[in-house]
């Protein structure tokens, strides 16, 4: 994955930590499409980052069904479950993101 877009990516999560989310009846992969022209960086991000965090690929690590993720209409609220559990995954992707940072400029200095 190239820098740049690991740069962006840690952007747009840092930005959704901070409480900017474009949109809140979405949660994070999504926020971040609509944010980011790259579609491939993104999923390629979240399947190694989900296989990382969860030991697998994930398509919905929070609410688990696509029916649970639709009928959540309180995303982002800290006061729920489905909000609490998402909050932890932004801080773990940010986590990976920032390792994965290091790991590209520690290459980039050898």
């Amino acid at each position: 994955m190239k820098k740049k877009n690991v740069k962006k990516i840690l952007e747009v999560l840092n930005d959704l930590k901070s409480g900017t989310i474009s949109k809140p009846n979405h949660g994070i992969c999504v926020n971040l499409l609509l944010a980011l022209d790259c579609t491939d960086c993104i999923s390629e991000f979240t399947d190694t980052a989900f296989e990382h965090i969860y030991g697998s690929e994930q398509s919905y690590p929070i609410e688990g069904t696509s029916l649970g993720y639709i009928q959540n209409k309180d995303k982002w609220n800290p006061d729920t479950e489905y909000g609490k559990k998402r909050l932890e995954l932004l801080d773990k992707l940010i986590e990976f993101a920032e390792g994965k940072l290091c790991k590209i400029n520690y290459l980039y200095s050898l």
